[in-house]
C-alpha cells in the first residue's frame, strides 16, 4: 500500500470531515470511532474535537497505517484518541456505547461491506458512511463501475439494521449517508 499517497488523499478530503461530523451532531465528549482510519488524518481530527473527555478510535487492518498514525500524535492535543488494529469485516469493535461512527471512502475496499455493516451495528448510535458516486467523472477515487451508489448503500444499511437517512452531496465526487 502507498501509505504516502493515501496520507494525500485523506488531506485533500479533510475539508469534509466537519460536515460529516456536523451531521451526525458530533460534540465534545463523544466517542467515536473512524473504522478504516489508514494513516490516521482523520482519526487524528476527530480526536481534537472530541476532547479529553471523549474517545476517538481510529480503527485499521493494516499495521503500517496505525503506525503512521501514531507517528504523527501529539500527546496534548490527541489525548483521546486510542489506535486499533481490527478487521471489520470479521471482528467487532472493541468498545461499545459509541455515539459515532466514521466510515469514510472505505466500504468500497471491502469484500464484504454487509458483514462489516452488521457487525458495526451494535457498536454505535450513529453511523456516517460517506463514498464516492458512480455518477461522478471518475477524477477521484475508484473508477465509476467500482463505485457503491447511494441506493444500493441505503439497501445494505437497512439490511444491517441501520435506519439511514437521504443522502447528502459532499462534493469531489462524494456522497455522505448518516444513519441510527
Amino acid at each position: 500500500m502507498d501509505w504516502d499517497r493515501t496520507e494525500r488523499r485523506q488531506l485533500a478530503r479533510l475539508a469534509m470531515a466537519p460536515r460529516w461530523w456536523a451531521m451526525l451532531g458530533g460534540q465534545p465528549g463523544w466517542r467515536v470511532a473512524d473504522v478504516g482510519c489508514g494513516p490516521g488524518v482523520f482519526a487524528l481530527r476527530y480526536a481534537e474535537w472530541v476532547g479529553p473527555t471523549g474517545l476517538a478510535l481510529g480503527v485499521d487492518i493494516a499495521p503500517e497505517a496505525l503506525a503512521r498514525a501514531e507517528a504523527k500524535r501529539d500527546p496534548a492535543r490527541h489525548a483521546a484518541l486510542r489506535l486499533v488494529l481490527l478487521d471489520a469485516e470479521r471482528e467487532p469493535l472493541p468498545a461499545r456505547g459509541l455515539d459515532a461512527i466514521l466510515l469514510t471512502h472505505v466500504l468500497h475496499h471491502a469484500e464484504e461491506p454487509r458483514a462489516m455493516l452488521r457487525l458495526l451495528r451494535p457498536a454505535g448510535a450513529r453511523l456516517l458512511v460517506a463514498e464516492f458516486d458512480p455518477t461522478g467523472p471518475g477524477e477521484v477515487g475508484p473508477p465509476p463501475a467500482a463505485r457503491l451508489g447511494p441506493d444500493a448503500l441505503a439497501a445494505m444499511l437497512r439490511e444491517a439494521g441501520w435506519a439511514p437517512e437521504p443522502p447528502v452531496a459532499m462534493g469531489d465526487e462524494t456522497y455522505a449517508i448518516s444513519s441510527r
